[in-house]
């Protein structure tokens, strides 16, 4: 019918309190190819790993946009990562500090409540 699917992120956002976090479609693809090119080359996944790094980078960016905090977001990788999550969601924190200032005070912002 020629419409396309929302954007995995959009869906997430609509379910977040206090409705969607301020982030194009175009600054969620440079999200997740940060978070992905993270992953092959610091984040504790093997090589060959490609469709966990995708779905990796897509979920992450889903807990950004629906809001969540940077432990939970740890807790939610944890299982994928290992001992890695914690230095991942470190490195996001800090990606997301320096990338996208704007959403970080968004979410922080949320956080404090």
């Amino acid at each position: 019918d020629g419409s396309a699917a929302a954007p995995i992120a959009q869906v997430a956002a609509d379910g977040a309190p206090g409705g969607a976090l301020n982030l194009s479609d175009a600054d969620q693809k440079r999200l997740q190819d940060a978070i992905d090119h993270h992953l092959r080359t610091d984040g504790g996944l093997p090589p060959g790993e490609e469709s966990t790094r995708e779905m990796l980078s897509e979920f992450a960016v889903c807990m950004i946009v629906a809001k969540k905090g940077m432990k939970e977001i740890e807790e939610e990788l944890a299982p994928f990562l290992g001992e890695h999550a914690g230095a991942f969601a470190d490195w996001f924190e800090l990606h997301l500090q320096d990338h996208f200032p704007d959403l970080m005070g968004q979410l922080r912002r949320f956080w404090s409540g």
